[in-house]
């Protein structure tokens, strides 16, 4: 890679990175292209050669994240394990992520409590894409560990699925309404343990 080109990519990589910070502070409705370019230390034209205007920015923001995600998802899917225990690493997996990624912390922050919800965005449009891939893998696994003899015959896979969503949507947003409750990774895995305890008996 020329010289030229790899400042391009620092350049674009911070103008995302400063975005990130901005609109985490004022909001993305708020957040105005002067202000990025103030917090990132670079021209308006800077940011204009990389992105048409902030909503790119936000959408490469979310894509990026929504990749890590998946990435992250498919490597524990492609793991050689029992279903019900792939369901168990994958829900850990994520609220691993959660408390040791601070990208990620943010990306939750700016999407769910920093912008307008809006159902035809591309943000809500991803959201639910991830969500609905995320619901077929479980209830996949769900019926293979009925299958095996794991859990009982008498499961409601479309019930367990939707709790399993539920759950992981009432962490992220009970960890930024009432941080107190979720700032230890332990206590919430144990939250998560005892959940899986349950519908296993």
């Amino acid at each position: 890679m020329n010289k030229t080109k790899e400042e391009s990519l620092i350049t674009k990589e911070a103008i995302l990175q400063g975005a990130m910070k901005t609109f985490l502070h004022k909001g993305y409705s708020l957040t105005s292209l002067e202000d990025i370019a103030r917090n990132c230390k670079v021209t308006r034209g800077a940011i204009y050669h990389h992105f048409k205007g902030k909503t790119e920015i936000y959408d490469l923001l979310v894509q990026n994240a929504d990749e890590s995600m998946r990435d992250l998802l498919e490597n524990v899917l492609n793991e050689d394990l029992p279903p019900f225990v792939i369901i168990e690493k994958l829900i850990f997996s994520v609220v691993n992520n959660f408390y040791e990624n601070k990208q990620f912390r943010d990306f939750i922050e700016l999407t769910w409590f920093k912008r307008e919800t809006d159902l035809k965005d591309k943000s809500s449009l991803n959201k639910k894409l991830m969500s609905d891939f995320f619901i077929k893998k479980v209830k996949q696994l769900l019926k293979l560990a009925v299958k095996q003899n794991t859990l009982s015959k008498n499961t409601n896979i479309d019930i367990i699925s939707a709790q399993i969503i539920c759950l992981i949507g009432g962490f992220y947003r009970g960890y930024y309404i009432n941080p107190e409750l979720f700032k230890s990774k332990e206590k919430t895995c144990k939250l998560f343990a005892s959940y899986f305890n349950s519908i296993t008996k």
